[in-house]
């Protein structure tokens, strides 16, 4: 039994897996930008039609992030993430070819999108979901951390080959590198529930007939028992105020957010700095992101959702007025203060946001339901970006544009508190404080009695 109970759980294996997928397949979108800027310059396209290749990716993100969900919920991640692999490096060899802008849109707008939300947050949420209860938030954003590991050092990849090879060979290759990476080892290792290894949620070991043990008794999190208790599904949540306030914290959230980090290259060059200074300030921004991840995770675990979440929007809010205050390139250091604020700002999306909507409508239908609270995540993060170059390109600056991206973020940040998932559901720092608590209470009433 010792022997059994040291194992790794594999739990973790599904989680690690999950870290390299993501980093790969979901950080293709960080390298955008850097693309961005050698074909303005090849084709002399605007940066409002550059960009709108990248509004169209998150408006296809968006809309098929519902079927997205809905397929890891039938097939599981064995067959759907290898093809959403597939569909990515297809995509990236496409890019290779372009010629035409419609090329661009059609390759990094439409194919690269539909196998990124494939293999990115909702069906990745879910799975670890259906693994992990009571540090839902640290392990998912233990895994979501490959985002911005992936994020950090894709776009630093993409402008080395880009300079040694040209951007052609720069998205051959990083197109066939993703599908030798992630294709084989999630279509032979991972595994899309606990039930599939005869393990239970968080590694505890299931209960053999004839064993001595007892099983711990369970950690009581529900608040709201009439609604955890529901049997959640997608059209049964589209019908509650609740997830509609969720649908809209992530829709303002990805349009101030989005609207700043998408031209974090361009707007560091317009001021002068160079494209080297400025994708490493983009990937200081990506790299905290994924510590951040890990970090808001855990603090969300421990003192609740919302509360960590307004302090990672004030750290962003703060970020963007620094990048407002960036004059000329002697302020180089200012620069990466602001990049890597920002980092530790944006990196709560996911690690705050998933383990949120599976606390409100945890059940079989996880992925279905977060896949649809993508919608509102695409098309705002369509929106952002798509708003900023247009400011851009009509004033010639970026100051009104990250003020109201400024102020997106801060109303997303009041919202939180009006879904409330701490009324669903306790994180497991405040339910064990609940149970301490309770416990001095037994104790006081008996040495009253």
């Amino acid at each position: 039994m010792e022997g059994k109970r040291k194992k790794l759980f594999y739990g973790w294996i599904v989680v690690a897996i999950g870290f390299i997928s993501m980093a790969l397949g979901y950080g293709v979108r960080y390298m955008y930008p850097i693309f961005f800027i050698e074909l303005e310059e090849k084709f002399g396209w605007t940066r409002t039609q550059t960009y709108g290749s990248f509004s169209l990716k998150m408006l296809v993100y968006a809309f098929a992030a519902p079927l997205a969900g809905a397929l890891f919920d039938r097939f599981g991640p064995r067959k759907l993430f290898p093809a959403a692999a597939l569909l990515i490096a297809l995509g990236l060899l496409g890019c290779s070819q372009i010629s035409q802008l419609w090329h661009l849109y059609l390759f990094g707008g439409v194919l690269i999108p539909l196998g990124m939300v494939s293999l990115g947050v909702a069906p990745h949420s879910a799975l670890l979901s259906n693994w992990f209860v009571k540090n839902r938030g640290l392990v998912i954003g233990l895994a979501a951390a490959g985002l911005g590991f992936g994020g950090g050092f894709l776009p630093r990849l993409a402008q080395w080959l880009i300079s040694n090879y040209g951007f052609r060979w720069a998205y051959a290759l990083l197109g066939l590198g993703l599908f030798l990476i992630v294709a084989p080892p999630t279509a032979l290792f991972q595994r899309h529930r606990p039930q599939d290894k005869g393990l239970l949620p968080d590694g505890e070991a299931p209960e053999r007939e004839g064993t001595a043990v007892a099983p711990r008794p369970r950690l009581d999190m529900v608040v709201d028992r009439d609604w955890a208790e529901t049997e959640w599904t997608l059209g049964r949540a589209l019908r509650t105020r609740r997830f509609w306030l969720f649908f809209a914290t992530k829709f303002l959230l990805l349009i101030g957010v989005y609207g700043v980090m998408m031209h974090e290259v361009a707007f560091a060059v317009d001021m002068g700095f160079s494209k080297t200074t400025a994708s490493w300030a983009f990937g200081l921004t990506l790299f905290l992101g994924a510590f951040a991840k890990i970090i808001w995770g855990g603090m969300g675990d421990r003192i609740g959702r919302e509360l960590t979440y307004s302090f990672t929007m004030f750290l962003a809010s703060v970020a963007i007025l620094l990048f407002l205050s960036v004059r000329d390139p002697s302020q180089v250091w200012f620069l990466y203060v602001a990049a890597g604020l920002y980092g530790l700002g944006y990196g709560a999306i996911v690690s705050i946001l998933a383990p949120t909507c599976a606390d409100l409508f945890q059940g079989k239908s996880l992925g279905a339901i977060y896949g649809f609270s993508l919608v509102a995540a695409g098309t705002g993060g369509a929106l952002g970006p798509f708003f900023s170059a247009y400011i851009f390109d009509t004033t010639g600056g970026y100051t009104p544009a990250f003020l109201v991206d400024l102020a997106a973020i801060n109303l997303s940040s009041a919202l939180i508190w009006v879904v409330a998932p701490r009324k669903v559901r306790l994180v497991v720092g405040r339910a064990q404080a609940r149970a301490r608590q309770g416990a001095l209470a037994v104790l006081r009433e008996g040495e009253a009695g």
